[in-house]
């Protein structure tokens, strides 16, 4: 008898394109991205019927920090496509499995008797 071996991957259910779930994570940072501008433009606002080295710098501080908040909600926007794509290859390598298959060879027998 002589045995042998098959190895193969099975997927027990189809490949799924999760990478639309980072859409709910971008609304979020879209709605940071709104909410941060709504601050500025209110501050802004707030301050433009006064004078003073004082009010500039307020105006300064708040514009150069949501210049360094856009850069933030850019990265988060590349980092939540990469790992909406991370996710999407976890979850289907999950709904495989990796199978080796043991099996004998018997020789057929011919009886034509």
């Amino acid at each position: 008898m002589n045995q042998r071996q098959h190895t193969m991957f099975y997927h027990f259910d189809i490949y799924r394109d999760l990478t639309y779930k980072e859409q709910l994570l971008k609304s979020k940072i879209e709605l940071m991205e709104d909410l941060g501008q709504e601050l500025l433009n209110f501050i802004k606002s707030e301050t433009m019927n006064y004078k003073g080295d004082f009010v500039h710098a307020i105006n300064a501080s708040i514009e150069k920090q949501e210049e360094i908040n856009a850069l933030y909600h850019e990265a988060f926007r590349t980092s939540m496509k990469e790992q909406a794509i991370r996710y999407s290859e976890h979850i289907n390598d999950m709904n495989g499995q990796r199978l080796t298959l043991y099996y004998e060879v018997v020789p057929m027998e011919n009886d034509l008797d």
